[in-house]
């Protein structure tokens, strides 16, 4: 009988997998097909924007994975006073606030262990966490509307190329949205062809991601993390919470670099905007 430890780590270890796995499927499709099916003029855009997407989720992913703790720095306690030192409900240890002790391992600006990744998420990668689920669900809507404009491609060639063929925005939309047109689309080939089926995968997972994605935003906007629950506490205003968790530029707060202008040690408080 498995623990619950190897459980956990199994479950993250599909997920992760999981996850490369649909990156993948989608890149071995598409990369082929680009200059097959569609416009020559959109090749050179579509490569440029499908690696972009590519490069920033893995990065994020990555960095979520393997970006190291945040360690407290000597004479910590001095900096915040005793009043606001938090001891540790499994040892007894003290912590600046926000902090939770896992593993032996002292977690600053705590948010709540994934499952689905097998790491904690805190100060040191909640954003890359976030923007996992952005640019992980951008991806999908990414891969897709690719995969839409092939079904097209081949629900046109089903017909003897009649009908409105040829490069259309507003079809490929439609098709990977409405479930359906999708199974009118494959009633019309008369088989499932891998397109649809990548639609179908690329929809499902890029809903759960958008869905995850909106969850943490919403709670980065408000300064909440999962672990303490809504308090108004660290609420500085939308705009100063979203430079305290992504960044002080705004430029940067959809790439994945460390950026954090807070050491999760002090935490401001009071509305700043």
């Amino acid at each position: 009988m498995l623990s619950q430890t190897r459980r956990l780590k199994l479950f993250a270890f599909a997920c992760n997998t999981g996850l490369l796995g649909i990156v993948g499927v989608n890149y071995v499709a598409h990369v082929g097909t680009i200059t097959r099916s569609r416009d020559t003029s959109w090749n050179t855009p579509l490569h440029i924007i499908g690696h972009a997407i590519l490069a920033l989720l893995l990065t994020s992913w990555l960095r979520t994975l393997c970006q190291p703790y945040l360690r407290l720095p000597a004479g910590w306690q001095e900096r915040i006073g005793a009043r606001d030192v938090v001891l540790s409900s499994k040892s007894g240890r003290a912590m600046p606030p926000r902090a939770f002790e896992s593993r032996g391992h002292v977690l600053l600006g705590f948010d709540h262990n994934c499952r689905w990744l097998g790491v904690p998420v805190a100060l040191h990668n909640r954003k890359f966490f976030v923007l996992t689920m952005f640019w992980g669900a951008a991806m999908c809507t990414f891969a897709g509307t690719l995969s839409a404009f092939d079904l097209a491609a081949l629900k046109s060639g089903a017909n003897g190329g009649e009908g409105d063929g040829g490069f259309s925005l507003l079809r490929a939309v439609s098709l990977s949205a409405s479930p359906l047109r999708l199974m009118l689309a494959v009633a019309e080939i008369g088989s499932v062809p891998l397109p649809a089926l990548l639609i179908f995968l690329d929809t499902l997972t890029g809903g759960l991601l958008l869905c995850l994605f909106v969850t943490n935003l919403r709670d980065v906007l408000r300064n909440v993390t999962a672990f303490e629950g809504a308090r108004a506490t660290w609420d500085l205003g939308r705009a100063a919470n979203l430079r305290q968790w992504l960044g002080e530029s705004p430029a940067l707060w959809l790439v994945p670099v460390a950026n954090i202008p807070v050491d999760g040690i002090v935490w401001p408080t009071g509305k700043l905007d």
